[in-house]
């Protein structure tokens, strides 16, 4: 009868004094018999028709509660704040601060809160008192032990209040309230903080001389205020303390200002919404003016659906476009539809409980049956998990032991090649003179140098400007081959060391040789395990690959005179080697394969491989070691190698049958040669 209800505070649109369905003072059922009308609600001289007008609702609720667990709850916290803050403040300070915080508190409720929610208890005048104890911890840090621990002690219990205030059926309003208006009249009432005391007078001065004089040291002992001289009250006051006295004469007209326009905006016929009071109370209560969604089909109450449709424009559960056209309002009775005349009676009410408790017996035994067949299945597939894993593992463990073993054969055997060979080649009796080992050494030495400095030069010719080759010039063959060895042969392979002094020479047998480059004067023949068909030199001179007709391309080392490795066996004759300018791949062909394999020296695995139709007769680098040009029957292919994605790409074909080709400066274009003569492509 005296809870903070605003229907029987103010006049509402759609409040009407009808049966209404309005339960009765002190009814226990909720039958139809028991509906009332709001001015038998309200009672307290509230007349049929007349506008209620019960202020002292704002009063009244301070003073009830809504069970034992309630008013308990608040006497403990009472008991356990207000006490103390009593001791220290006095209760000419904290009883105006106490009820004021409770009243204020029940406007802040009125104001911001649901027309249909009802409030009652003096949670926003404790929560004044939380305030007056933050403040009074914060006026005398200095003379607390453990200030720190208490301050985290009384947020945390404001923290937790106000979430607990979330909860439905809690109205947070009367928190946030109570203790805004606790904190204010907290400032506006209360002592200056220990800080802000004035500086010592003459008499606190001769004061302490004498308790000093008497050999006391309790520092508890204050001078009577009474006895000071009331002239030096404002002597010797601090910036601060003028100040801090300024903000509590602010503290106490905004207090007044608050009250005014809460109560004010209280009997105001149309008072503007609250939009964001929605994230600090959740009433949990059932539409007081429910309207349809022709959109979802959900229903909403009408006020929060208006403010939402204004701001968004679109339907809160499914997010489509809605407008208030779009809206049903929902008529209902306001008659409390009677219980069935089963459920009149005691017997009849224990017969229905038991029935429900049955229901909920049988629907918990289904679940217990549900989540133990769950946990089975769950355990099946557990075990087939864990019998997978024990699979791949052994699995995965067999195919690195496989793999370890192959890893193994192939090095003994390329090991063993080795041995054979060199074996071979120390058993000609003839190796590299120290003459030409010198030369390799030095030239080795200068090119490694400068080749990790070496950058693709800025006007360097791109994939891109490759692809515009056109042929500009075709020469008959006349081409004349030099032997400077005197061999015999259909087919001889020239190469030249980096050096310039000296050349290497094979005739297609298995045996090559070294030559001097200006007088054909031969320094050494070199003895091989298979015929040679073509050779070339690394681009440091120190090692020289031999591709021969076995489908094995050896690396010869020139300082140490031996096999260092062996890359093969390719499908079919050596056909072109041709070393890379960046020093770690050799591409090679053959005259039958149908691709072109780029081998990692260091590593000794195939880097890539090349799709160029067969019968390529010719591989060659550019200087800069990002092109590849493949010459053969089927014409030539120009594959471009793309550092960023390290992936490789045609840039340029080009039909004919060639046997060699070379390099234009800049990789500007190419000069093939062929049967049927020479051919020219240039950008």
């Amino acid at each position: 009868m005296g809870a903070r209800f605003v229907s029987c505070m103010k006049e509402i649109t759609n409040i009407t004094d009808i049966v209404t369905g309005w339960p009765c003072p002190n009814a226990t059922t909720s039958s139809g018999l028991t509906a009332c009308t709001l001015s038998e609600l309200c009672g307290n001289g509230v007349k049929a028709g007349a506008t209620p007008n019960q202020w002292w609702r704002f009063i009244v609720p301070i003073f009830l509660h809504a069970g034992i667990v309630h008013i308990v709850f608040n006497l403990l916290v009472q008991l356990r704040l207000g006490a103390q803050i009593e001791m220290d403040l006095g209760a000419h300070i904290l009883v105006p601060v106490y009820f004021a915080a409770g009243i204020g508190g029940f406007l802040f409720g009125g104001n911001f809160a649901g027309d249909g929610v009802t409030s009652t208890g003096a949670s926003g005048a404790i929560f004044s008192i939380i305030s007056l104890s933050l403040l009074d911890l914060l006026y005398h840090w200095g003379q607390i032990q453990a200030p720190r621990k208490g301050l985290l002690m009384l947020l945390a219990d404001v923290i937790i209040s106000f979430f607990l205030g979330l909860l439905p059926g809690v109205d947070n309003f009367s928190h946030i309230g109570g203790f805004i208006i606790g904190m204010l009249l907290g400032i506006a009432l209360m002592r200056s903080p220990d800080s802000l005391a004035r500086n010592k007078t003459p008499y606190d001065m001769v004061n302490e001389v004498q308790l000093s004089s008497i050999g006391t040291s309790n520092t508890n002992i204050r001078s009577d205020p009474k006895e000071h001289d009331r002239r030096t009250f404002l002597q010797q006051r601090s910036p601060w303390w003028w100040a801090y006295n300024v903000l509590r004469l602010i503290c106490f007209a905004l207090t007044i200002l608050v009250f005014a326009l809460l109560v004010k905006n209280f009997y105001n016929e149309d008072p503007p919404k609250c939009t964001w009071c929605k994230y600090l109370s959740f009433s949990g209560e059932a539409p007081e003016v429910p309207v349809l969604s022709r959109v979802s089909g959900s229903v909403f109450e009408k006020r929060l659906l208006d403010t939402y449709i204004a701001e968004h424009g679109k339907d809160p559960v499914n997010g489509e476009e809605l407008s208030t056209d779009d809206i049903v309002e929902i008529k209902t009775s306001r008659v409390i539809k009677p219980r069935p005349p089963t459920a009149t009676s005691i017997p009849s009410l224990l017969s229905i409980f038991q029935n429900e408790w049955d229901a909920l017996a049988l629907e918990t035994y289904q679940v217990k049956q549900q989540l133990h067949q769950t946990r089975q299945e769950l355990s099946t597939a557990l075990y087939q998990h864990d019998a997978a894993c024990r699979v791949i593992a052994r699995i995965t463990q067999e195919r690195d032991e496989a793999r370890s073993a192959l890893s193994n054969l192939s090095q003994n055997l390329r090991e063993t090649n080795s041995e054979d060979i060199a074996m071979s080649t120390d058993g000609a009796g003839t190796s590299v003179p120290q003459e030409l080992q010198d030369t390799v050494t030095a030239t080795m030495e200068e090119l490694s140098a400068g080749r990790k400095k070496r950058k693709v030069p800025e006007n360097w010719t791109t994939a891109e400007q490759l692809s515009t080759l056109k042929q500009k010039k075709s020469t008959p063959a006349d081409t004349k081959l030099l032997n400077p060895s005197g061999v015999t042969a259909e087919h001889l392979t020239v190469a030249i060391h980096p050096s310039k002094t000296f050349l290497a020479t094979s005739a297609g047998s298995g045996s090559w040789a070294l030559t001097n480059s200006d007088n054909t004067t031969e320094y050494a023949t070199l003895t091989n395990a298979a015929d040679v068909k073509c050779l070339a030199f690394h681009p440091d001179g120190h090692l020289v690959a031999l591709g021969c007709a076995d489908g094995n391309v050896y690396i010869f080392h020139m300082l140490t005179g031996k096999i260092e490795a062996v890359f093969g066996p390719e499908a079919g004759s050596i056909s072109s080697v041709a070393f890379s300018e960046n020093g770690f791949w050799l591409a090679v062909s053959t005259e039958h394969a149908d691709k072109v394999k780029v081998w990692h020296l260091a590593k000794s695995t195939v880097a890539a491989e090349l799709e160029v139709g067969g019968g390529t007769r010719c591989v060659t680098w550019d200087y800069s070691g990002q092109f590849l040009a493949c010459a053969g029957e089927n014409g030539l292919k120009i594959w471009a190698y793309t550092k960023a994605q390290k992936s490789w790409s045609i840039a340029k074909q080009h039909e004919g049958a060639f046997r060699q080709a070379a390099w234009k400066e800049g990789a500007s274009g190419l000069v093939l040669a062929g049967e049927s003569g020479k051919v020219t492509l240039t950008l």
